[in-house]
């Protein structure tokens, strides 16, 4: 099961971004630092990670250009022809969570995985305190 493709509006750097996932292969995100590649990855975190995603977790910084006015949406199509999508409007309190047109439950999360893992610039410190050593010396 692989995402296909990922859609977001008004996410934190992302105005409007639309990606198609190629069908047999990676896909790698370049680009300059704060160019949204990390808000990219955040989004399937947010929907598909251990922790549920709700409003509350949402703050003005979320919102493109910090202006609350700017309903967050995100839909996330998979090649099984699941979809499941999140729109937020924080003015309007509307917080929407759907997996193929009904709310999004644990069942429907558990059929599409997601481990994230974030950005480290220190990788050679976290590798030496979390496991020993990473590398032969």
């Amino acid at each position: 099961m692989r995402i296909k493709n990922i859609a977001i509006k008004n996410f934190r750097s992302i105005k409007d971004a639309n990606l198609l996932f190629p069908e047999n292969n990676l896909l790698i995100l370049v680009g300059a630092n704060n160019a949204g590649k990390s808000n990219i990855v955040r989004t399937v975190n947010n929907i598909l990670g251990p922790e549920w995603w709700t409003h509350e977790k949402l703050q003005a910084r979320d919102h493109y250009g910090h202006d609350t006015d700017n309903q967050i949406s995100i839909k996330l199509s998979f090649d099984t022809q699941d979809i499941i999508s999140f729109k937020w409007h924080y003015q309007q309190s509307q917080y929407k969570l759907f997996g193929n047109g009904s709310f999004l439950t644990n069942e429907l999360k558990g059929q599409f995985p997601c481990t994230y893992l974030g950005a480290d610039r220190t990788f050679d410190r976290q590798c030496h305190s979390t496991i020993g050593h990473c590398w032969e010396e």
